[in-house]
């Protein structure tokens, strides 16, 4: 797990105006990033939606060789984040590529997302109406690695019904494009299908790494391994049990298929 957990707590922590990751997520999102590396994944990054850019600035510290952090918000000034995502990962300055533009005009007119290869991780957290989270998806899809991660922000909240009804329907409509690896705290994780296998296991395994860092989590797979790809995720007390397998909680990670 990366060294830099405590410093993103601190930094989100201090966040004026909201926004940025829970320190669960984030340390589940340097799990992936960490298994990326150890498996040489490349690629750049992508965020629809920045606010104030406190999660851009955790994918700007993860940025290695000469990979970019693109940034798509129709609302935010880049003078209004930028500095954010400088104070804690001040060596991307000259890796951010920002279009202050509404996603939907770039699919459009066709914008191919100049400066951005094909992309490892992304994250979608622009408008959360049905319409814009299936025009989101169609802006990147063909722009996502073979080994690359969507992740789409706050599934299941209350505010927004439409946008959970989207994902699953998305995960349904494209099952030959992106398969669901993981779904909880807010957060839907997609995958390429030829990646599921390895992102399953990095997931599986994440309660073990995040409890090193003192975050808890509790992967479950609260069904028969038939009916579906996705594990969901859930924080946990410490000392309680790492997994949940269908009717049972366990400390048995071989019970976690």
């Amino acid at each position: 797990m990366p060294s830099s957990l405590p410093s993103y707590i601190d930094f989100s922590t201090n966040s004026p105006a909201g926004g940025g990751l829970s320190a669960l997520n984030a340390a589940f999102w340097l799990s992936l990033f960490s298994a990326q590396k150890q498996s040489n994944i490349i690629g750049d990054m992508l965020e629809i939606g920045i606010w104030h850019g406190y999660t851009a600035a955790l994918l700007g510290a993860q940025l290695r060789n000469n990979e970019n952090l693109g940034l798509i918000d129709i609302c935010m000034d880049k003078e209004v984040f930028i500095p954010n995502i400088l104070k804690f990962s001040p060596d991307c300055a000259d890796n951010i590529k920002f279009w202050k533009s509404s996603s939907f005009d770039m699919r459009r007119q066709q914008v191919l997302l100049d400066g951005i290869g094909d992309l490892r991780f992304v994250h979608i957290d622009g408008e959360h109406s049905y319409e814009a989270i299936e025009n989101d998806f169609l802006l990147v899809i063909n722009k996502l690695s073979n080994n690359g991660i969507i992740v789409f922000d706050d599934i299941f909240l209350n505010n927004c019904p439409q946008l959970t009804e989207a994902v699953f329907d998305l995960r349904r409509k494209y099952r030959s494009e992106v398969s669901m690896f993981a779904v909880g705290l807010n957060k839907a994780y997609f995958c390429r299908p030829r990646s599921l296998q390895f992102y399953r296991d990095v997931t599986r395994k994440s309660p073990i790494i995040l409890d090193a860092v003192g975050q808890h989590l509790r992967v479950c797979a609260g069904g028969w391994s038939t009916e579906t790809t996705y594990y969901g995720l859930a924080q946990r007390d410490k000392d309680t049990p790492k997994w949940l397998a269908m009717n049972h909680l366990t400390d048995e990670i071989s019970d976690i298929i």
